[in-house]
């Protein structure tokens, strides 16, 4: 990366859930990842990609991108982008920004990048955004900081990101991996459910029709300047912005309103 910035630990993450993809859409929303990419100033060196004839390892763009593209994107299982730091040793560490997409298990979209690479509402990555929407037709998003050392994309598909320097994981491990295998495993989204209140929360019909008290969740975060600004994507995806500020009061609302994510209550059942 030429012109390198600050390697933050300060770092950007979204992530999709309920994706789904056909080979030509996959095929676009690639192109679109590799432009942002190029657009940030972290052209991509690495790629994994699985499926049959690929490894499913990381390896040289160079080497993997023209065998891709001549390939075709039929009978994919997952792709993974990464701009990698100079004398970078683990690809899924060492990285200025990296795309997954997982369209097998669990189907997700995931981006990271450090905070001096990108932001939140940075317009190249806000185009990035609007094409996941349009080709993967996601259920629910989210948009938030974390840390590198807590491990940014790691928490977006629930695994807790253990390092030397912190051998027991983060403060609420049970919480981040109980999204994983009962959230996400559930797809407690398609019920309207929200993993917890974010930065940035994409929503579409399933969330913004809960009902909190007699308003839907779209009538009840309009209501009122404190409880953030709705603003539609597309016709069937509206993004909630939402100041860090007002983040606890809404989300103790919302909780007990039912519409955040309770592990406990899905292990009763």
């Amino acid at each position: 990366m030429s012109n390198s910035p600050e390697i933050t630990d300060d770092c950007v993450a979204i992530a999709f859930y309920g994706i789904v993809s056909d080979s030509a859409s996959l095929a676009s929303l690639y192109s679109d990842v590799i432009e942002w990419f190029n657009l940030v100033g972290c052209p991509p060196d690495k790629l994994a990609v699985k499926a049959p004839g690929f490894s499913g390892n990381p390896v040289g763009l160079a080497r993997s991108h023209s065998r891709l593209c001549k390939r075709g994107f039929s009978e994919i299982k997952s792709l993974y982008v990464a701009a990698l730091l100079p004398d970078a040793e683990i690809p899924v560490v060492d990285w200025w920004a990296t795309v997954s997409i997982r369209l097998d298990y669990k189907p997700s979209f995931v981006l990271e990048a450090r905070s001096s690479v990108t932001t939140l509402d940075d317009d190249r990555l806000k185009r990035l955004v609007e094409s996941c929407v349009s080709l993967l037709n996601p259920v629910y998003g989210i948009g938030y900081h974390r840390e590198h050392d807590k491990g940014p994309g790691f928490y977006a598909i629930s695994l807790n990101y253990v390092t030397m320097d912190n051998l027991t994981g983060d403060d609420d491990a049970e919480a981040i991996s109980r999204w994983g295998d009962v959230g996400m495993a559930n797809e407690v989204y398609r019920e309207g459910i929200l993993r917890d209140v974010y930065p940035y929360n994409y929503l579409t019909e399933p969330q913004l029709g809960r009902r909190v008290g007699k308003q839907t969740l779209k009538e009840w975060i309009s209501s009122a300047d404190s409880r953030g600004t709705l603003s539609e994507i597309n016709d069937r995806m509206s993004l909630w912005q939402i100041k860090s500020e007002q983040i606890e009061p809404v989300r103790r609302t919302l909780s007990d309103a039912g519409i955040i994510f309770d592990w406990k209550t899905y292990l009763e059942e």
